[in-house]
């Protein structure tokens, strides 16, 4: 080698490295920096696939199998209660048409409706609004005028609740109960989403 080799050599060697370093130098902590924000987007992306996966259990139990699971069916049924505008002719079907204020196979009435007040619907501060609903009811048995009220209370497709009930029964004298019929006045708060 000659004398200019073993001079130069280390140098350009020693300037190669320098140049290496101060440009891989940058490299290496941007690789590192994307290194640890991947990191972090893969401990983001599992976490919300947890939070995804925890709502998707939550969404099979509320809304589940409604042919399989009778429970399930009957919470759809009352969410979606709520979800009616407010109709009053789906009042006035509810209180009407329905198994206790139709004549019996003796052609005899054993309920009779009277006096039905629907009010406006005032808006909630919850997003629900609600109507208020009175009636007259007079039957001619404690188990009818209950089994009316039970009626309009969970097997209609409105929802409803008591507001205001007067029960004729004497808890004195339950052995011989009152002859005749039984007159009641209801009041019910109607509820719905609109």
């Amino acid at each position: 080698m000659s004398e200019y080799s073993k001079i130069y050599t280390p140098a350009i060697v020693g300037i190669t490295l320098l140049l290496l370093i101060f440009v891989t130098r940058p490299l290496y902590g941007v690789s590192v920096e994307n290194t640890s924000q991947l990191q972090v987007l893969m401990n983001s992306r599992d976490e919300k696939q947890g939070d995804l996966s925890a709502l998707k259990k939550m969404e099979i139990e509320l809304i589940g199998d409604t042919t399989t699971d009778p429970e399930i069916s009957a919470l759809k049924k009352q969410v979606a209660r709520y979800g009616k505008a407010f109709d009053p002719t789906s009042v006035m079907r509810a209180i009407f048409l329905n198994q206790y204020t139709n004549p019996g196979l003796s052609g005899e009435y054993t309920l009779i409706v009277s006096d039905v007040n629907i009010g406006n619907s005032v808006k909630l501060p919850n997003g629900l609004s609600k109507a208020s609903v009175s009636v007259n009811v007079q039957a001619n048995n404690i188990d009818t005028l209950l089994g009316f009220i039970n009626e309009l209370l969970q097997n209609t497709d409105i929802a409803l609740t008591i507001q205001n009930i007067s029960l004729p029964i004497d808890t004195g004298n339950l052995v011989t109960p009152p002859v005749g019929w039984y007159s009641v006045p209801l009041e019910f708060e109607l509820y719905f989403y609109e």
